[in-house]
């Protein structure tokens, strides 16, 4: 039950950026195989906290994706301050009901960002760490 849980809030996640901002988001088993950049949304942990109604908590993160190159531009730091405030748009969605995917979602945080590189794959990654309490 948690990986549908975690399923549907990385859907639910995809929407609410995707509906706010001009870049492609995926969820973590979709298709990475396109070019940066990109985000992604990870639910890496669905815990359920009380049986009795499917209440979970459910951490991951947003990750950012871009060409290593590019990582210094303002362009990109601009990109990056658009997802810090998408999020913080989405964190005043505490309540929310998706009954298409029977999701509520009733608690979303985020933390500060890290960023990370790959030389090997000349990517930049910035992560936000998330945490939502979900019945679902």
């Amino acid at each position: 039950m948690a990986d549908s849980v975690s399923d549907k809030v990385e859907a639910w996640l995809v929407e609410q950026l995707q509906s706010r901002l001009p870049l492609t988001f995926l969820p973590s088993k979709g298709d990475t195989d396109i070019e940066a950049p990109f985000g992604v949304v990870v639910i890496s942990k669905s815990e359920e906290m009380i049986a009795d109604i499917d209440l979970y908590t459910c951490t991951g993160g947003i990750v950012f994706i871009s060409h290593t190159d590019d990582a210094t531009s303002q362009e990109h730091k601009d990109k990056v301050e658009s997802i810090r405030i998408a999020l913080k748009e989405i964190r005043g969605l505490e309540g929310e009901l998706d009954e298409g995917r029977a999701l509520h979602v009733h608690g979303f945080d985020f933390g500060g960002m890290k960023s990370n590189d790959s030389e090997e794959e000349s990517a930049h990654a910035d992560t936000f760490p998330i945490t939502l309490g979900v019945t679902g």
